[in-house]
């Protein structure tokens, strides 16, 4: 899985490379930034912004996008929709 932390290690172009070459597969799961404030509480664990999580959900996207195993969750207010 793809986590937000990751995105600091992944920023030069080598460990992008690197990455992209070595993982078989990559999972992420949409943040609920997407689903708008009453979904996306700022605490002492989730400090970003709105546009902040977006931001980072976005590159992580580009990172992974053309890989043959990347998946990605979209956010989804009912756990029904998310198959």
């Amino acid at each position: 899985m793809t986590a937000r932390k990751l995105l600091t290690p992944l920023s030069t172009h080598c460990n992008l490379i690197y990455a992209f070459q070595v993982h078989a597969e990559s999972v992420t799961i949409g943040t609920c930034a997407g689903l708008g404030e009453k979904f996306y509480i700022q605490d002492s664990i989730r400090v970003g912004s709105i546009e902040e999580a977006l931001l980072v959900e976005n590159t992580i996207r580009k990172v992974w996008e053309n890989h043959s195993n990347y998946y990605f969750i979209e956010a989804e207010m009912d756990i029904e929709e998310k198959n």
